[in-house]
This record gives C-alpha cells, sequence and structure tokens, in this order.
C-alpha cells in the first residue's frame, strides 16, 4: 500500500532501554500487523442471550456476572498476548513459561521478567514501550497529527479562490454589466 506515493514499509520497532546499575537492556517491541494468530487460538466470550417477555428476538446481556469475568480474563489475555509477542523482537529473548499458543501461559510474561528482576516500573515501562509499538500511545497520535497539521499549514501558503481579491461591484451598476453569467 502507498499513501501520496510513499510505501509505507513495515512500522519501525520502540526501543525500551531499561538501566540497572551499570547494566544496560535494551528491548525492543514491535508492532503486531496482524492479530489473526491471536483470533484462532483466543475466543471472544459472548454474552448470554435472553429471551424478553413479549420480544420476538433475544438480546444480549451485557451485564451478567459470568460474561464480566470471561471479558475480563479474556481482555488480561489478549493484552499479556500483544507483550510477550511484541517483546519477541528484542534480540535472543526467550520466555521460558510464556507459550504464544496456549492461552492460559500468556500472563506469565510479568512473572518471568520479575524473576529476572525486574521490577513494577521496569515491567511498566516495557507495557508502555509495547502500547506505543502498536500505536496505542497518545504521545505518538499527537506527532503524527502535529506532523499531519503542519503539512497542511505548509499548503495554505498558495493562494486559494479565497485568499485573491474579488472584483466589487456597487449596488448601482448592473449586473448584466459584470463577468458573471446570468442565471437561468
Amino acid at each position: 500500500m502507498k499513501i501520496a506515493g510513499i510505501d509505507l514499509g513495515q512500522p519501525s520497532d520502540v526501543i525500551i532501554p531499561i538501566i540497572r546499575g551499570e547494566q544496560e537492556v535494551i528491548f525492543k517491541a514491535a508492532c503486531i500487523v496482524n492479530m489473526d494468530e491471536l483470533d484462532k487460538i483466543l475466543i471472544e466470550p459472548k454474552p448470554p442471550q435472553r429471551m424478553m417477555r413479549g420480544e420476538t428476538v433475544a438480546t444480549s446481556v451485557f451485564d451478567d456476572p459470568k460474561y464480566i469475568k470471561e471479558m475480563n480474563v479474556f481482555s488480561k489475555r489478549r493484552i499479556a498476548w500483544m507483550v510477550a509477542k511484541s517483546l519477541l523482537a528484542t534480540d535472543n529473548l526467550e520466555w521460558e513459561t510464556v507459550d504464544l499458543q496456549n492461552p492460559e501461559t500468556f500472563e506469565n510474561y510479568e512473572t518471568e521478567l520479575k524473576t529476572g528482576g525486574f521490577n513494577e516500573f521496569q515491567i511498566g515501562s516495557l507495557v508502555r514501550g509495547v502500547m506505543e509499538a502498536n500505536g496505542l500511545s497518545e504521545s505518538r497520535v499527537q506527532e503524527a497529527r502535529n506532523r499531519f497539521l503542519a503539512t497542511q499549514r505548509q499548503g495554505l501558503d498558495t493562494p486559494s479562490s479565497l485568499t485573491v481579491e474579488q472584483p466589487n461591484i456597487s449596488s448601482g451598476d448592473s449586473v448584466k454589466d459584470s463577468e458573471s453569467s446570468p442565471q437561468a
């Protein structure tokens, strides 16, 4: 795909340095372009359906406690998979207890990082880096918006019909003497 003749290519990775004393650990977070792999193994729960008195069509019950619990588990696993998958862009990173084909293990990424000596703030930095790599960062969205608006402002420097002075016709002049064509 191209936009304005420019081949967009692949999104760039986000580099996340974690400093631990004299040691610097560099993580990379990649953009996950396609979620099909996850969608095959982690199925979104469906709300229960109930037939209400007098209705002919069943209604989804989104406030069902069981459904809410299932959606919470689903959402946590989806984010955990994104984090674990995205961080695989890091050179030589190997998850020991995370199996990206087994939803029950997705959240183990956090336990592995803690076992590796990373604290909550460092893990939070990694998660924010993953969100940034996947376009979920308000700062990146704002940067893109500003770049776009700057190009739009540059376009305003060229004359348009709004900035070119229009000839005045005084109210006493005949309309047929002006350059406009008569209306039918």
